[in-house]
């Protein structure tokens, strides 16, 4: 009973561990030139956005004329130029032919890391701690 327990845990954790390394990597806009908005998927609006924006891979981005953008995307650094409008996920997906340059593991970590530190800081609100008062509204 017990080796069916621990044989049955050993299998439901390998199988999180798998969807866990399937989730898609989010897309950091690292440098931008000239305007450059983001229109996330199912909105019609565009959003400006600039270095240091995190974006959804299913995302879009709208440049003007001349505008140009890079992203840290699947471990690489595209550059995006001479779009109107640019499929995020076309862009990552897209031929080692199109301006991609490998970037350091590491570096590549560190900022993902960075995206998620300030996921969680905001998720945990002003202060990184739940329910912390305001003293300008005392």
């Amino acid at each position: 009973m017990v080796m069916r327990k621990t044989i049955l845990f050993s299998a439901a954790f390998l199988l999180l561990n798998s969807l866990i390394a399937q989730e898609s990597s989010p897309v950091v806009i690292l440098q931008t030139t000239g305007k450059v908005s983001l229109v996330s998927k199912g909105k019609s609006k565009p959003n400006p956005v600039g270095a240091g924006a995190v974006a959804n891979p299913s995302s879009i981005l709208k440049m003007s004329k001349g505008a140009s953008a890079v992203v840290l995307c699947n471990g690489q650094y595209i550059t995006i130029k001479d779009k109107e409008k640019a499929d995020l996920t076309s862009v990552c997906k897209s031929t080692p032919d199109t301006q991609k340059k490998k970037v350091d593991n590491d570096l590549n970590q560190k900022i993902i890391a960075a995206v998620d530190m300030v996921g969680v800081a905001k998720a945990r609100g002003d202060g990184w701690v739940r329910n912390v008062t305001d003293p300008k509204k005392n």
